[in-house]
């Protein structure tokens, strides 16, 4: 029967040899296993004003959610939920650079991201990324707004036809270079004519015509109002078949051919010879023109020439509304 064999022993030196590459070895693992690692944070407001950056009369912008792609790529890396401070975080984010997008979702209403000063990020070790988000209503021209389905929230500027209050109610009329539009339900706010104003509100519809309804107007300066188109009586009583609608017109050289009173206000019909037109001298505008107290014996065929602001009857046709005494001339 053999012998067994001898015990297997190591000499010291392999064992030493041994014992040091299998620390190396798991040094390299814990090596390759750490990642270095940054942040992002940032915060998210709600542009109430719509002049496109955060200031003391925004509020903060809750449950925004934001997500942190890989750059080019589909991967997504983080996701982070504005709280009621607006303020969000995304940590433990492996260093690289990063598209920032927007959750449109949580945006809410007919609001859209506004400002977003960073479209991607680099995230480096240790470091923090900051990005400042805010989320407003669109904005968008007279011409714009009369296009949009009824009840969408938009911004529009425009300057101020007539003041707010002009004739005892919540309705302004502005126009820009193109058009001309009602405003109506404004909150109080003190606008005159010719003021330049932000307004906020939404795409609404009165007798036919599109309006922008439930209106917060911010004033951006004191100007003048341009002045008005000159068309006819005519096109004055169909606006230029709407063209003209909320339009501020002047006509010249219209005879009076009748007078009465409809509704506490002076109702003047009259014509320079293209088509009859009624022009509403209202209440509430606090008029002082003296056709108002002649006699009709002796209104009736007088000429005037008249500037206001053309409102629709709610039966196809269009009044012309002077504004103040100085918008109408006797002859």
């Amino acid at each position: 029967m053999p012998s067994a064999l001898p015990p297997f022993r190591l000499s010291p030196c392999l064992l030493v040899g041994l014992l040091t590459l299998g620390c190396q070895n798991a040094g390299e693992d814990r090596v390759l296993a750490v990642e270095a690692t940054g942040s992002v944070f940032g915060s998210a407001f709600f542009d109430g004003d719509g002049n496109g950056r955060a200031d003391g009369s925004d509020l903060p912008m809750e449950d925004l959610r934001v997500y942190l792609v890989v750059a080019g790529g589909l991967d997504t890396a983080g996701v982070g939920t504005s709280n009621s401070q607006g303020t969000y975080s995304i940590e433990d984010l492996p260093v690289g650079r990063y598209d920032v997008l927007i959750d449109t979702s949580t945006v809410g209403d007919t609001a859209i991201i506004v400002l977003n000063d960073s479209a991607t990020v680099t995230v480096r070790p240790a470091d923090s990324v900051s990005i400042l988000m805010g989320v407003s209503f669109p904005s968008v021209s007279l011409t714009e707004l009369k296009q949009l389905p009824v009840g969408e929230r938009v911004f529009t500027e425009a300057v101020a036809l007539t003041a707010l209050n002009a004739f005892g109610d919540t309705t302004l009329h502005v126009g820009d270079a193109a058009t001309s539009l009602r405003a109506t339900r404004v909150q109080f706010q003190t606008v005159a004519a010719g003021d330049s104003v932000r307004l906020l509100g939404r795409r609404g519809s009165r007798d036919g015509q599109p309006t922008l309804d439930f209106v917060q107007a911010f004033l951006l300066g004191v100007g003048t109002v341009r002045p008005a188109e000159r068309i006819t009586t005519a096109l004055a009583a169909t606006a230029d078949s709407a063209r003209l609608d909320a339009a501020l017109v002047r006509v010249v050289t219209a005879t009076i051919s009748d007078t009465t009173t409809r509704q506490f206000d002076f109702v003047v019909t009259a014509d320079d010879g293209s088509g009859a037109l009624e022009i509403v001298f209202d209440i509430d505008a606090g008029l002082t023109i003296p056709i108002i107290t002649l006699p009709d014996s002796v209104t009736q065929a007088t000429v005037m020439d008249v500037t206001g602001v053309l409102v629709p009857d709610g039966s196809g046709a269009w009044l012309l509304k002077p504004r103040v005494n100085a918008d109408v001339t006797l002859q």
